[in-house]
């Protein structure tokens, strides 16, 4: 049982890990705990100096983008290794 019970719990348990990083990643809370909302704050505040917003936004977006990949990524090959 020691041997076989923890391999297969975190096994089953990494992809709502990898699930709550993301959202937690992603949901803004109040400063200094987040970077979403630094991130975001911080594009609003150049755009109402550059009225640049698709830049800005794209920025952001692929920011999310690769690190939510690269997440997903990481993951599945933690779970092919445990496989």
């Amino acid at each position: 049982m020691r041997y076989r019970g923890p391999p297969q719990a975190i096994r089953n348990m990494v992809p709502s890990l990898v699930t709550q990083m993301i959202v937690l990643f992603k949901t803004p809370r109040s400063p200094p705990s987040s970077a979403t909302w630094t991130s975001a704050k911080a594009a609003q505040i150049v755009n109402n100096r550059e009225i640049r917003p698709f830049e800005l936004y794209l920025f952001i977006a692929l920011v999310y983008f690769i690190f939510t990949y690269s997440m997903s990524r990481i993951a599945g090959r933690f779970e092919r290794r445990l496989a």
